[in-house]
């Protein structure tokens, strides 16, 4: 029989080991971001040969291998740790014949996203050119000038558009302070999305337990604290990316302008969503998106509007494109010459047809007179002429966009678009500098 000066030190540490193992009853600090994508049977609207087709572009490293099943009658898809479902490919019908208003804008609704931010964060962004003597070009000031002459041009046309941010901010990026609800949630995900780490994924399958709370918990806040800049970039450009669904978006065009290090370079060229590199489709929510995005049909839509406007572009400004990836980060599609499949956030996580556009080189010595008025510091005439290639390539893809969206069908539960549209009467006003 154990004398009580025994019985003191065991009770001690079972009720320690309680302590320490007992359940938590907060919210878990990981977020898992598949939770919030919805892929069953119905997101199946293309046929066999261009899901073969696109897959390759898409997964070129067969990383989807385990979860695509395909046959002549069917698609069949299986996610680890979910139920299994089978969806019957769309039989091939001859394309419907274009209406003769098959360029009209009206009903089309169109958002701009102008790159970066510019102003007083472009020396932070990396996205600022300056020579000698001469007043910087600054990527974030051009996108947003080329994006408001854009909505001016296709509101006019009868658009509706929207852009995802507001004029480039005058204060330095470092004196921003990110909202903290933002930088938890992105940190959050991050979590979530490294699960697939045996050490990650031991403490969230042994959530919730003390330990395992405290230990993810701190994983989280570590995050947060070393990355905040890298956390705010995620979580804009996951805001920026779901406006295209909560604003019923029929296209989303992301407008930059380049820049290379070898001063002689200048081509124009696009972005559609592909080409996830080894280890990139590791994540649940990575391959939902990279399967939604293959289901959908999306993506060859996306590919004929990069084209129009590589077209328009390089009519425009007297500019060529290029056939060959550089670094082997993207994939040239055949058949859309100047159009690239590459895994960005903005294309992989937006979910209706998304070309993200890459301009002239800021880099160039010849551009430099072009893109910016040296004398006032207002854009130059590459504004307006990347401008007019947009208004260009939406009317030409609009017969397009519009028919995708109808084989799409509504979406229940989308939320109210949170930005107003770009106004059919704007008021006078100077045009966004670049000082």
């Amino acid at each position: 029989m154990p004398t009580r000066a025994q019985i003191a030190p065991i009770l001690t540490g079972i009720l320690l080991l309680g302590w320490f193992f007992h359940p938590v009853d907060t919210p878990p600090p990981f977020e898992l971001e598949e939770n919030d994508l919805r892929l069953d049977a119905s997101r199946l609207k293309i046929g066999q040969r261009t899901f073969e087709r696109w897959l390759g572009w898409v997964d070129p490293y067969g990383q989807l291998q385990d979860a695509v099943v395909m046959n002549a009658e069917a698609l069949e898809i299986s996610l680890k740790g979910e139920a299994r479902f089978t969806a019957q490919w769309v039989q091939g019908e001859p394309p419907s014949k274009e209406p003769e208003n098959a360029g009209s804008l009206t009903g089309l609704r169109i958002l701009l996203d102008p790159g970066h931010y510019g102003g007083a964060w472009s020396e932070h962004e990396s996205r600022h050119v300056q020579r000698d003597g001469e007043l910087p070009i600054r990527e974030g000031n051009l996108t947003y000038a080329t994006a408001e002459l854009a909505a001016e041009a296709l509101t006019r046309a009868g658009a509706t558009v929207y852009l995802t941010r507001e004029a480039p901010p005058t204060t330095p990026f470092e004196s921003h302070i990110p909202p903290p609800a933002l930088l938890e949630r992105e940190a959050a995900i991050w979590l979530g999305n490294n699960g697939h780490r045996s050490d990650t994924r031991l403490l969230m399958k042994g959530y919730p337990m003390w330990i395992a709370d405290r230990l993810l918990r701190y994983k989280r806040d570590a995050k947060v604290r070393d990355s905040a800049a890298h956390l705010f970039t995620l979580g804009d450009l996951r805001q920026r990316s779901a406006l295209a669904t909560a604003c019923d978006a029929h296209a989303l065009i992301s407008i930059h302008y380049n820049g290379a290090k070898r001063p002689e370079v200048n081509h124009v060229m696009a972005f559609v969503p592909g080409h996830f590199m080894e280890g990139e489709l590791i994540s649940p929510a990575s391959r939902r998106l990279a399967l939604d995005a293959l289901m959908s049909g999306r993506l060859p839509v996306s590919a004929r509007l990069g084209k129009n406007l590589v077209d328009a572009l390089q009519d425009e400004m007297g500019l060529t494109t290029i056939d060959e990836a550089k670094r082997g980060r993207s994939y040239p599609l055949p058949g859309y010459r100047g159009v690239f499949a590459r895994n960005l956030a903005v294309l992989r996580r937006t979910r209706v047809p998304v070309v993200l556009a890459e301009g002239p080189f800021m880099s160039h010595p010849a551009e430099y007179d072009k893109i910016l008025d040296l004398e006032t510091g207002r854009p130059g005439i590459r504004s307006e002429e990347y401008a007019r290639a947009i208004l260009r390539a939406v009317k030409e893809s609009a017969w397009d966009l519009k028919r995708f969206r109808e084989q799409q069908g509504a979406e229940s539960g989308r939320e109210a678009c949170p930005i107003d549209p770009w106004p059919a009467e704007v008021p006078t006003k100077e045009p966004s500098y670049t000082r």
